[in-house]
């Protein structure tokens, strides 16, 4: 399309050229011409080759743009050409047939910007129609006839204020038959409010319930109540959310004890291991189990503490305590190996 535009510009400047060329040859003519009767004449002569490129340069470039019709594109071609070619099938509006009453061009126009819409959007104006052309009085009003309850509601298809048949009206909005009638199905239950999907309102069949959600909740917080470990590293006093497990046990054998615990409840559901995990991330994201490495024993503990609280001890009770963490680590590495 930039090429395109380019090749536009460059040639209206050539024009242009020519016709303030041919535009001045005019002016010298008129002046050699006492009288000005040539002038007129030279006028139109310089026009016609203006005219005559633009319109060689619009068509050279309405012929590129249609070169380059993406494939869904030639599909709403060939559909609003074929539908225009049989027609919508009806002869009651006027005695002929409801394509006749527009053209190609303004059907197309119509169906792209249906396209454009969002899906609410389109159910609104469709919604807006069927409040301005619907009757929806319970009984039939007619002069020859006694009146008698109506079986349904009678609508009336407009657009541009012509009356349409409701194919040509579902052909231009876009829509099929089964959308429209969800669509007076809806309108007589909740008026013009926009649509909402049955499943926004109900869980699905295989959702938790809140009993068996708290059941987990509690059977963790009770393990780690249990089980749990202060925040190795850390001073006594220091204040922490974390709550940590020990590394001795993972969290299938964790989930293992939850499912023989809950065994003998009727009243909750036995979530999987996959769930177990899910809804202990989510919601208790403070128990953590340890890694290894982080997993001190209570001497390491014990040192690491003192170490830091000595930072203004001298430096001869510093190397001390620090030999003696020293020792300790050197040991345990060798109970490891």
């Amino acid at each position: 399309m930039e090429a395109i535009e380019r090749e536009w510009t460059s040639e209206t400047d050539q024009v242009g050229t020519a016709c303030d060329t041919n535009t001045m040859e005019s002016l010298v003519s008129d002046s050699d011409d006492p009288m000005g009767e040539c002038g007129e004449e030279s006028d139109a002569v310089s026009e016609e080759p203006c005219l005559q490129s633009l319109e060689n340069s619009a068509v050279s470039c309405m012929a590129a743009i249609e070169c380059e019709l993406r494939s869904e594109d030639e599909k709403e071609e060939i559909l609003v050409s074929s539908f225009f070619e049989e027609g919508c099938g009806c002869s009651k509006w006027e005695g002929k047939n409801c394509v006749n009453k527009f053209s190609l061009v303004h059907v197309r126009d119509v169906r792209l910007q249906c396209f454009e819409l969002t899906h609410q959007e389109l159910d609104i104006m469709i919604f807006e129609h069927l409040a301005h052309a619907n009757n929806s009085e319970e009984t039939s009003a007619m002069q020859r006839h006694p009146s008698r309850r109506r079986s349904r509601m009678h609508s009336l298809y407009y657009h541009q204020g012509k009356c349409i048949c409701l194919k040509m009206f579902l052909f231009l909005h876009t829509i099929g038959i089964k959308r429209y009638k969800n669509l007076i199905k809806s309108f007589h239950i909740n008026g013009i409010l926009p649509r909402i999907h049955g499943n926004e309102r109900g869980l699905p069949w295989n959702s938790l319930s809140s009993a068996s959600v708290k059941h987990v909740l509690s059977f963790l917080q009770n393990f780690t109540e249990e089980n749990g470990l202060l925040l190795p590293g850390r001073l006594p006093d220091y204040n922490s959310n974390s709550k940590l497990l020990p590394s001795s046990r993972s969290k299938k054998e964790i989930w293992k004890m939850y499912e023989v615990a809950s065994s003998s409840n009727d009243d909750v559901r036995i979530v999987s291991y996959r769930t177990f995990c899910r809804l202990w991330q989510k919601l208790l994201p403070s128990i953590i189990i340890m890694r290894p490495m982080s997993d001190l024993c209570w001497l390491c503990l014990q040192n690491s503490t003192i170490i830091l609280r000595s930072a203004n001890a001298p430096e001869s009770e510093k190397r001390e305590k620090l030999k003696k963490a020293m020792d300790h680590l050197n040991v345990v590495s060798e109970e490891h190996i």
